[in-house]
């Protein structure tokens, strides 16, 4: 294909040994993610791409994590569309973590309705 191949979007979620969510990593791939699991015993969301994260605010709500860290693979540096992906991610975290704070259907309605917008 001329654009590459495109990513169905299943987030995986590799959980460490306690299956605690208080530190969550997010990651691109399963197979990285569970690896990275296994060494560190610290859970990992997989997400297939880094355009990929359309169902992960739902994901992130259910598991309700204390810590989010972001571990996207290095061409980010290189990939003026993977920056991009990069920063809808870091914004997305933003707005979910006010959701959390606020524990508030309504919002999370609302955010949702943003992030649909910003899709299209």
């Amino acid at each position: 294909m001329e654009n590459g191949t495109q990513c169905n979007e299943f987030i995986h979620v590799h959980w460490n040994k306690e299956h605690s969510s208080e530190k969550i990593v997010i990651t691109e791939g399963a197979l990285k993610a569970k690896t990275a699991c296994i060494l560190s015993n610290t859970t990992f969301i997989a997400v297939p791409g880094v355009t990929s994260i359309n169902y992960l605010p739902e994901v992130l709500k259910l598991l309700k994590p204390q810590k989010i860290y972001i571990a996207y693979d290095m061409d980010y540096k290189k990939s003026e569309a993977v920056q991009k992906a990069l920063n809808k991610l870091k914004w997305t975290l933003r707005i979910i973590l006010k959701v959390f704070e606020m524990e508030n259907l309504k919002a999370l309605m609302i955010i949702c309705c943003i992030l649909l917008k910003i899709k299209n």
